[in-house]
Protein backbone atom coordinates (compact mmCIF):
# COMPACT_ATOMS: atom_id res chain seq x y z
CA UNK A 1 0.00 0.00 0.00
CA UNK A 2 2.77 2.45 0.89
CA UNK A 3 4.24 1.28 -2.49
CA UNK A 4 1.65 2.50 -4.17
CA UNK A 5 1.13 5.52 -2.54
CA UNK A 6 4.91 6.42 -3.46
CA UNK A 7 4.76 5.35 -6.89
CA UNK A 8 1.61 7.52 -7.78
CA UNK A 9 3.36 10.87 -5.87
CA UNK A 10 6.49 9.91 -7.89
CA UNK A 11 3.94 9.87 -10.85
CA UNK A 12 2.05 13.29 -10.11
CA UNK A 13 5.45 15.03 -9.74
CA UNK A 14 6.94 13.49 -13.62
CA UNK A 15 3.25 15.07 -14.80
CA UNK A 16 3.77 18.16 -13.00
CA UNK A 17 7.15 18.40 -14.10
CA UNK A 18 6.18 17.47 -17.70
CA UNK A 19 3.22 20.53 -17.86
CA UNK A 20 5.75 23.31 -16.09
CA UNK A 21 8.14 21.94 -18.59
CA UNK A 22 6.08 22.40 -21.91
CA UNK A 23 4.52 25.80 -20.34
CA UNK A 24 8.07 26.84 -20.08
CA UNK A 25 8.97 26.18 -23.06
CA UNK A 26 5.86 28.16 -24.75
CA UNK A 27 6.72 31.10 -22.58
CA UNK A 28 10.21 31.02 -23.76
CA UNK A 29 9.02 31.34 -27.34
CA UNK A 30 5.95 33.57 -26.89
CA UNK A 31 8.35 35.61 -25.66
CA UNK A 32 11.39 35.23 -28.08
CA UNK A 33 8.52 35.79 -31.12
CA UNK A 34 7.54 39.36 -29.11
CA UNK A 35 11.15 40.10 -28.48
CA UNK A 36 12.09 39.41 -31.93
CA UNK A 37 9.24 41.88 -33.44
CA UNK A 38 10.44 44.56 -30.85
CA UNK A 39 14.00 44.46 -32.29
CA UNK A 40 12.56 44.43 -36.27
CA UNK A 41 14.36 47.92 -37.88
CA UNK A 42 12.01 47.82 -40.81
CA UNK A 43 9.85 45.68 -42.56
CA UNK A 44 9.32 45.46 -46.46
CA UNK A 45 5.94 43.49 -47.56
CA UNK A 46 6.72 43.24 -51.84
CA UNK A 47 4.37 41.53 -53.44
CA UNK A 48 5.09 40.94 -57.01
CA UNK A 49 1.91 41.85 -58.53
CA UNK A 50 2.03 38.44 -60.62
CA UNK A 51 -0.73 35.67 -60.96
CA UNK A 52 -0.37 33.83 -59.17
CA UNK A 53 2.50 35.91 -57.76
CA UNK A 54 5.02 35.72 -54.49
CA UNK A 55 4.89 37.46 -51.82
CA UNK A 56 7.88 38.65 -49.79
CA UNK A 57 8.07 38.98 -46.12
CA UNK A 58 11.20 41.34 -44.95
CA UNK A 59 12.32 41.94 -41.49
CA UNK A 60 15.65 44.22 -40.94
CA UNK A 61 17.03 43.85 -37.45
CA UNK A 62 20.36 45.29 -36.29
CA UNK A 63 22.42 41.73 -37.23
CA UNK A 64 20.19 40.07 -39.39
CA UNK A 65 17.69 40.00 -42.72
CA UNK A 66 14.80 37.58 -42.45
CA UNK A 67 12.66 37.20 -45.53
CA UNK A 68 10.11 34.83 -45.51
CA UNK A 69 8.48 33.87 -49.39
CA UNK A 70 5.66 32.79 -50.29
CA UNK A 71 4.98 31.45 -53.45
CA UNK A 72 0.98 31.77 -54.59
CA UNK A 73 -1.03 28.87 -56.21
CA UNK A 74 -3.83 28.96 -58.78
CA UNK A 75 -4.52 25.38 -59.16
CA UNK A 76 -7.46 23.96 -57.41
CA UNK A 77 -6.73 22.53 -53.73
CA UNK A 78 -3.25 23.95 -54.24
CA UNK A 79 -1.77 25.63 -51.54
CA UNK A 80 0.84 28.47 -51.10
CA UNK A 81 4.21 27.05 -50.25
CA UNK A 82 6.45 29.57 -47.92
CA UNK A 83 10.61 29.21 -47.72
CA UNK A 84 12.26 30.83 -44.87
CA UNK A 85 15.62 32.19 -45.12
CA UNK A 86 17.83 34.07 -42.63
CA UNK A 87 20.77 36.00 -43.47
CA UNK A 88 23.79 37.62 -41.28
CA UNK A 89 24.60 40.88 -42.14
CA UNK A 90 27.67 43.24 -40.40
CA UNK A 91 26.66 46.61 -38.85
CA UNK A 92 28.04 48.30 -41.77
CA UNK A 93 25.54 46.43 -44.21
CA UNK A 94 22.38 46.89 -42.15
CA UNK A 95 23.57 50.65 -42.06
CA UNK A 96 23.25 50.66 -45.85
CA UNK A 97 20.16 48.93 -46.00
CA UNK A 98 18.30 51.12 -43.44
CA UNK A 99 19.47 54.15 -45.88
CA UNK A 100 18.16 52.18 -48.99
CA UNK A 101 14.88 52.10 -47.12
CA UNK A 102 14.72 55.79 -45.76
CA UNK A 103 16.18 57.51 -49.03
CA UNK A 104 13.97 54.94 -51.72
CA UNK A 105 11.07 54.51 -49.46
CA UNK A 106 10.77 57.59 -47.52
CA UNK A 107 7.29 58.47 -48.97
CA UNK A 108 5.96 54.45 -48.31
CA UNK A 109 7.15 54.02 -44.54
CA UNK A 110 4.37 53.62 -42.27
CA UNK A 111 6.14 53.97 -39.08
CA UNK A 112 8.82 51.24 -40.06
CA UNK A 113 6.89 49.17 -42.24
CA UNK A 114 6.67 49.55 -46.18
CA UNK A 115 4.03 47.69 -48.52
CA UNK A 116 5.29 47.79 -52.17
CA UNK A 117 2.23 46.33 -54.60
CA UNK A 118 3.48 45.32 -58.00
CA UNK A 119 7.18 45.61 -59.32
CA UNK A 120 6.10 48.18 -61.50
CA UNK A 121 6.33 50.42 -58.23
CA UNK A 122 9.83 49.68 -58.25
CA UNK A 123 12.80 50.69 -60.61
CA UNK A 124 15.27 48.26 -61.86
CA UNK A 125 18.16 49.53 -58.87
CA UNK A 126 15.27 49.04 -55.86
CA UNK A 127 14.74 45.81 -57.70
CA UNK A 128 17.58 44.35 -57.46
CA UNK A 129 18.39 45.33 -54.07
CA UNK A 130 15.28 43.45 -52.48
CA UNK A 131 16.07 40.54 -54.81
CA UNK A 132 19.41 40.58 -53.55
CA UNK A 133 18.74 40.41 -50.17
CA UNK A 134 17.59 36.28 -50.64
CA UNK A 135 21.85 35.86 -51.64
CA UNK A 136 23.11 37.36 -48.38
CA UNK A 137 25.53 39.81 -47.85
CA UNK A 138 27.63 40.22 -50.82
CA UNK A 139 24.73 39.93 -53.35
CA UNK A 140 23.65 42.69 -51.33
CA UNK A 141 26.69 44.92 -51.43
CA UNK A 142 27.09 44.21 -55.11
CA UNK A 143 23.58 45.43 -55.65
CA UNK A 144 23.14 48.68 -53.15
CA UNK A 145 25.52 50.36 -54.81
CA UNK A 146 24.64 53.39 -56.29
CA UNK A 147 25.11 54.36 -60.27
CA UNK A 148 24.30 56.14 -62.87
CA UNK A 149 25.40 53.38 -65.27
CA UNK A 150 26.41 49.92 -64.38
CA UNK A 151 28.85 47.51 -66.49
CA UNK A 152 28.75 43.83 -65.13
CA UNK A 153 31.58 41.95 -66.81
CA UNK A 154 31.87 38.17 -66.25
CA UNK A 155 35.79 37.28 -67.09
CA UNK A 156 34.99 33.39 -65.81
CA UNK A 157 33.01 31.38 -63.50
CA UNK A 158 34.99 32.44 -60.32
CA UNK A 159 36.00 36.34 -61.26
CA UNK A 160 33.33 39.21 -61.90
CA UNK A 161 33.82 42.57 -62.34
CA UNK A 162 31.05 45.53 -61.54
CA UNK A 163 31.83 49.04 -62.65
CA UNK A 164 30.01 51.48 -61.48
CA UNK A 165 29.81 54.72 -63.09
CA UNK A 166 28.47 57.71 -60.71
CA UNK A 167 26.80 61.07 -61.19
CA UNK A 168 30.15 62.69 -60.51
CA UNK A 169 31.38 61.44 -63.24
CA UNK A 170 33.52 59.21 -61.01
CA UNK A 171 33.83 55.56 -61.60
CA UNK A 172 34.17 52.67 -58.96
CA UNK A 173 34.99 49.09 -59.62
CA UNK A 174 34.00 46.00 -57.85
CA UNK A 175 36.62 42.65 -58.02
CA UNK A 176 34.15 39.86 -57.25
CA UNK A 177 37.09 36.47 -56.91
CA UNK A 178 35.41 33.75 -56.04
CA UNK A 179 32.98 35.52 -53.74
CA UNK A 180 35.55 37.58 -52.10
CA UNK A 181 34.78 41.36 -53.04
CA UNK A 182 37.54 44.37 -53.46
CA UNK A 183 36.23 47.65 -54.26
CA UNK A 184 38.88 50.13 -55.95
CA UNK A 185 38.64 53.47 -57.41
CA UNK A 186 39.31 54.49 -61.10
CA UNK A 187 42.09 57.22 -61.10
CA UNK A 188 42.20 59.00 -64.22
CA UNK A 189 42.07 62.35 -65.86
CA UNK A 190 39.59 64.41 -66.61
CA UNK A 191 39.64 63.88 -70.41
CA UNK A 192 39.43 60.23 -69.62
CA UNK A 193 36.96 60.17 -67.12
CA UNK A 194 34.43 62.42 -69.79
CA UNK A 195 35.55 60.15 -72.53
CA UNK A 196 34.72 57.01 -70.82
CA UNK A 197 31.49 58.05 -69.54
CA UNK A 198 31.09 59.81 -72.89
CA UNK A 199 31.19 56.01 -73.79
CA UNK A 200 28.56 54.60 -71.70
CA UNK A 201 25.85 56.98 -72.14
CA UNK A 202 25.97 56.33 -75.78
CA UNK A 203 25.88 52.59 -75.24
CA UNK A 204 22.91 52.96 -72.80
CA UNK A 205 21.27 56.09 -74.54
CA UNK A 206 18.72 53.05 -76.45
CA UNK A 207 17.62 51.48 -73.29
CA UNK A 208 17.58 54.97 -70.75
CA UNK A 209 15.70 52.76 -68.33
CA UNK A 210 17.85 49.62 -68.21
CA UNK A 211 21.27 51.71 -67.21
CA UNK A 212 22.94 48.13 -67.23
CA UNK A 213 25.51 46.76 -69.68
CA UNK A 214 26.40 43.22 -69.11
CA UNK A 215 29.50 41.65 -71.16
CA UNK A 216 30.93 38.26 -71.40
CA UNK A 217 35.15 37.63 -72.09
CA UNK A 218 35.67 35.55 -74.74
CA UNK A 219 35.25 32.28 -72.77
CA UNK A 220 31.62 31.90 -73.55
CA UNK A 221 32.19 32.93 -77.31
CA UNK A 222 31.30 29.44 -78.10
CA UNK A 223 27.86 29.59 -76.20
CA UNK A 224 24.41 30.27 -77.90
CA UNK A 225 24.78 32.74 -80.87
CA UNK A 226 21.99 34.80 -79.59
CA UNK A 227 23.70 35.14 -76.54
CA UNK A 228 27.18 35.98 -77.79
CA UNK A 229 25.93 38.69 -80.60
CA UNK A 230 24.04 40.59 -77.54
CA UNK A 231 26.21 40.29 -74.22
CA UNK A 232 29.86 39.21 -76.25
CA UNK A 233 32.61 41.89 -75.65
CA UNK A 234 33.48 43.71 -78.22
CA UNK A 235 37.66 44.48 -79.15
CA UNK A 236 37.01 48.07 -78.47
CA UNK A 237 34.90 47.46 -75.14
CA UNK A 238 37.72 45.12 -74.66
CA UNK A 239 40.15 48.16 -74.16
CA UNK A 240 37.67 50.18 -72.22
CA UNK A 241 37.24 47.21 -69.16
CA UNK A 242 40.64 46.27 -69.11
CA UNK A 243 41.59 50.11 -68.98
CA UNK A 244 39.32 50.31 -65.80
CA UNK A 245 40.12 46.80 -64.14
CA UNK A 246 43.49 47.53 -64.36
CA UNK A 247 43.26 50.96 -63.74
CA UNK A 248 45.58 52.07 -66.37
CA UNK A 249 44.27 54.39 -68.51
CA UNK A 250 47.23 53.94 -71.21
CA UNK A 251 45.25 51.20 -72.21
CA UNK A 252 42.68 53.72 -73.75
CA UNK A 253 45.71 54.69 -76.26
CA UNK A 254 44.78 51.22 -78.42
CA UNK A 255 41.27 52.70 -79.40
CA UNK A 256 40.83 54.95 -82.63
Amino acid sequence: MKNNKTLKIIIITLLFLIILTIVGVIYFNKMKVINDEKNIIYEISFFDGGEPGTNRDIKIYNDKVKINITHGCSYVDCKSKTEKRTQKFSKESIDKLKKFVETNFSTKLNGNKVVIYGTKQLNLYQKDVIYSLEGGESNFEINVEEYKYKIEYHENDNLDYFIYFKDDNSILVKKVLNNKITTYKVNFSEENMNRLNNYIEKMIEPEPDFPILWRYSKKYENSDDWFWKRYGVSEEEMYIINSIIENNESILDNLN
